[in-house]
């Protein structure tokens, strides 16, 4: 089942989905990912999100000092 409504253009109906990949915290915790390693966590999230179904959230799992984030599969 796909959610949401096509967006109508001049060539006909495209359909749209919507994947988000979350990275929440504090940035006081005792550690909160920067750089690279915010944006490797949120693609990470991302591409599971994607792979779950799409049109969907993911949260990337907290992270704790020392961890760093898997790389996501293309």
């Amino acid at each position: 089942m796909r959610i949401g409504k096509a967006v109508e253009t001049d060539a006909g109906p495209v359909p749209v989905t919507l994947s988000i990949g979350l990275v929440a915290g504090h940035p006081t915790a005792p550690f909160f990912p920067e750089g690279e390693d915010l944006l490797r966590a949120a693609d990470t999230a991302l591409y599971r999100a994607k792979s779950n179904g799409r049109n969907r959230v993911e949260r990337a799992p907290e992270m704790r000092a020392g961890s760093r984030p898997r790389a996501a599969a293309p």
